[in-house]
């Protein structure tokens, strides 16, 4: 969608730190190891841990896309059962990304769309990661198991993937012609370098 046509309460997501008679106190986390990526939802009420939604995504997405689709889900879920929650994320670029008038991906204004509904069901407030805080430790337990138990849920690939992917199909195919180029002038420069190999 073209930023002119994005209403101006929507380019960027202006919700409190915290709202008064909450529901529920909500922490969200994202995870990443190699190939494996989920994010956890868990809510919590007087302390007491009540709900964990987990969530494992394809290898193709990023930490940043786990993070933010944990405080997207968060607030959907309030939506969906007008419930009223606080949001505790560690995940500061999620937050400012969100707070930005810049866009980036549609996954990104998916998500300010999203939150630019629940105005008044929600507050939004970073906390420090590994700092002793409980549900903040709880989701970073459950995002760390969702890439092994959690549902599967698919998220478009970010940019980087697809700029990482292309690369890689480019350098491919020149080394293949770079190997097998049979010309003398071909043969006569790779003698002064070592042959190369395809990175796949």
């Amino acid at each position: 969608m073209p930023i002119k046509n994005i209403p101006s309460n929507r380019k960027y997501v202006s919700l409190p730190p915290q709202i008064q008679d909450i529901d529920f106190e909500v922490y969200t986390d994202g995870f990443r190891i190699e190939n494996e990526t989920g994010f956890a939802v868990c809510t919590f009420k007087d302390n007491q841990n009540i709900n964990n939604f987990c969530f494992k995504l394809q290898p193709h997405n990023s930490d940043f896309q786990a993070e933010l689709a944990a405080i997207q889900y968060a607030a959907n879920w309030a939506a969906s059962n007008n419930y009223k929650i606080n949001i505790y994320a560690d995940s500061l670029s999620s937050i400012m990304a969100l707070t930005s008038a810049s866009f980036g991906s549609s996954f990104v204004i998916s998500a300010k769309n999203d939150l630019s509904a629940v105005k008044g069901l929600v507050g939004l407030f970073w906390v420090k990661a590994h700092v002793g805080i409980q549900g903040n430790e709880w989701a970073d337990q459950q995002a760390k198991s969702a890439i092994s138990t959690g549902v599967g849920l698919d998220i478009p690939a970010p940019r980087s993937y697809l700029r990482r992917k292309l690369k890689d199909y480019i350098l491919h195919k020149w080394a293949i012609y770079w190997n097998n180029y049979d010309s003398a002038s071909g043969i006569r420069v790779r003698s002064f370098w070592i042959r190369l190999a395809p990175p796949f």
